[in-house]
C-alpha cells in the first residue's frame, strides 16, 4: 500500500523516512516544505532554507539487494525525464542534474539495515528560489531562474512519484544497454576528480555495472565508481 505525507518541517527527509517503520514499503514517501538538515552524497549538505519553494522529498522503492549501488542511476534518469519537461537538463555523472553547468538537483540513496530490498532514494530539486548563498550562488541554478516561471513543487512531486514507479517496477540489473544509451545521451560532457586529475575528465559511456568510462587530458581512458 502506497503511502505518501507531507511535513511542515524536517531536518532529513531521507533520515525521517528511515525511522518511519511504517512507511518501509514500496513507493512510500515524504516531502518537507522545509527541510534544515539536508544530506548529499559523500557528507556534503544540501541548501533547503526557502519554505516551500523548492521539492526535498525521499521515496522508498524496491530493489534487487545486490543492485543497491545501481539505484542513483535509475533515479537520475528518472528525474531527468522529469524536468527535461521543464528545462534543457542534463545528467552529471552519477546522479546531478545541470542545467547550462549549474546544480539543479541532487540525489541521495541509502540503504534501510533491516530490509535489503528496499532502499531510500532522497531528492533535492531547486524549483522556485531565486537566490542562494554566496558560496553556491555561482554554481547552483532552479527552475524559476533558468526559465523565468515559478512551478507547482506539488505537481513536480507527483509527475517524479509517478516516473519512479513506474521505472522501479521494471529495473533490470545490471543496466541493459537501452539504458545506458539512454544515459549517455543525456550525460554532461565533463566532470571534475582532483584525486585523479587536475584537469576535468570526459564522460565516455556508462557501464552496466553502473561504473563509467571517462578520457583523460592526456588521452588515456579511466574507470570510476560511484564511491568517490
Amino acid at each position: 500500500m502506497r503511502r505518501l505525507v507531507v511535513l511542515p518541517e524536517v531536518g532529513s527527509t531521507n533520515s525521517w523516512l528511515k525511522k518511519q517503520a511504517d512507511f518501509h514499503r514500496p513507493f512510500c514517501g515524504v516531502r518537507a516544505v522545509r527541510q534544515t538538515q539536508g544530506r548529499g552524497r559523500l557528507t556534503r549538505s544540501w541548501h533547503s532554507d526557502a519554505a516551500g519553494e523548492d521539492l526535498t522529498c525521499s521515496f522508498v522503492l524496491p530493489i534487487n539487494p545486490a543492485a543497491r549501488h545501481m539505484a542513483p542511476l535509475v533515479t537520475a534518469l528518472v528525474l531527468y525525464r522529469v524536468v527535461k519537461r521543464y528545462a534543457d537538463v542534463r545528467i552529471k555523472w552519477p546522479n546531478d542534474l545541470l542545467f547550462h553547468g549549474k546544480k539543479l538537483a541532487g540525489i541521495l540513496c541509502e540503504s534501510i539495515p533491516e530490509a535489503d530490498n528496499l532502499i531510500i532514494a532522497g531528492i533535492g530539486l531547486n524549483i522556485n528560489s531565486l537566490e542562494f548563498p554566496a558560496e553556491i550562488s555561482e554554481k547552483t541554478q532552479s527552475l524559476a531562474l533558468a526559465t523565468g516561471q515559478k512551478y507547482s513543487v506539488q505537481r513536480i512531486w507527483f509527475e517524479i512519484f509517478r516516473e519512479l514507479t513506474r521505472a522501479f517496477r521494471h529495473a533490470v540489473f545490471p543496466l541493459p544497454a537501452a539504458f545506458i544509451a539512454a544515459y549517455n545521451a543525456v550525460a554532461y560532457r565533463y566532470v571534475s576528480r582532483d584525486e585523479v586529475s587536475a584537469l576535468p575528465l570526459e564522460f565516455k559511456t556508462l557501464l552496466p555495472d553502473g561504473r563509467a568510462v571517462f578520457a583523460t587530458a592526456e588521452g588515456s581512458e579511466i574507470i570510476l565508481d560511484m564511491a568517490g
